[in-house]
């Protein structure tokens, strides 16, 4: 929130207690990474006319880079249909109509982004167009991999580091949605904790592996913490039961519901009704 300009919102403190902390490195993974989609491009195109039709010239300049932008997005997106719902970028790439697609979406853009750069200075609004036209080029460019290092076919696959990202791509029903996500978020965690100047805790339920904190400092950048490990006061040994009905149908089979409240009337009955009920299945 502080580094998105909200640091209203989380004034000068002195500790922060991140309460489900396990969940942290997958939510700083999504922050620190990037992402750019088809709708964000379609609206900047048509946010560009919108602009133009109140600049002398502008609609002229701006009118075929942006149809053609939308243009090329609709057939990179039929080029994509035969792909799996979400996967590795590699693998959107292995089909040449998806990477013809990709240049040409790469083509169009640097397009529409040198159309705006002649008349951005004619309102705030062309200006701000121009400045979303070149950071979908710079996005496209880093998840398309132009400025990755080449690939040395002499080295060893099991000796070459690990990849610093995954680059991926996750299709909707009119769309899609391609992301650089950072294998490895300890740095950047570090660096905000320390430009803090304040006190972290970390707590959850689920933190420990094997009885030890090693893995979870790992992934969040901390470097020999303080620890904790509280056992959980409640004596399952003791206190409790495990009822695992055998006959009851799968989750997504038509009288699951009737099966289940078939299963757990006994157990409510038993309890005189004291009872909590948590489903782990949307579908229960």
């Amino acid at each position: 929130l502080k580094q998105e300009g909200f640091g209203e919102i989380l004034p000068g403190a002195q500790a922060f207690v991140i309460d489900e902390a396990h969940q942290l490195p997958e939510l700083a993974a999504n922050f620190f990474g990037e992402g750019f989609g088809m709708r964000p491009w379609q609206e900047l195109a048509r946010d560009c006319l919108a602009e133009s039709r109140s600049v002398a010239g502008a609609q002229a300049a701006l009118q075929e880079p942006a149809a053609a932008l939308e243009q090329t997005l609709r057939d990179l997106r039929a080029a994509m249909d035969g792909l799996p719902p979400r996967g590795t970028q590699w693998r959107a790439l292995t089909v040449p109509q998806v990477r013809d697609g990709f240049d040409a979406a790469m083509s169009t853009l640097v397009q529409l982004r040198d159309a705006l750069a002649g008349v951005r200075e004619a309102s705030p609004g062309l200006d701000a167009c121009h400045a979303r036209a070149m950071e979908a080029v710079s996005r496209l460019s880093r998840w398309l991999g132009d400025d990755a290092p080449m690939l040395d076919f002499d080295t060893d696959p099991d000796e070459a580091p690990p990849p610093a990202e995954v680059l991926w791509y996750e299709l909707t029903p009119r769309g899609f949605r391609c992301q650089r996500t950072p294998m490895d978020v300890s740095g950047p965690l570090r660096e905000h904790r320390q430009r803090s100047m304040a006190a972290w805790v970390f707590t959850s339920a689920t933190l420990t592996v094997d009885g030890g904190f090693e893995h979870i400092s790992q992934r969040l950048g901390l470097d020999d913490p303080v620890s904790l490990l509280q056992p959980s006061p409640f004596d399952w040994a003791q206190q409790a039961l495990c009822y695992l009905p055998t006959d009851l149908p799968d989750p997504a089979a038509r009288g699951f519901g009737t099966a289940l409240i078939r299963a757990l009337t006994p157990v409510l009955e038993a309890s005189h009704g004291r009872a909590f009920l948590l489903f782990a299945s949307h579908r229960a």
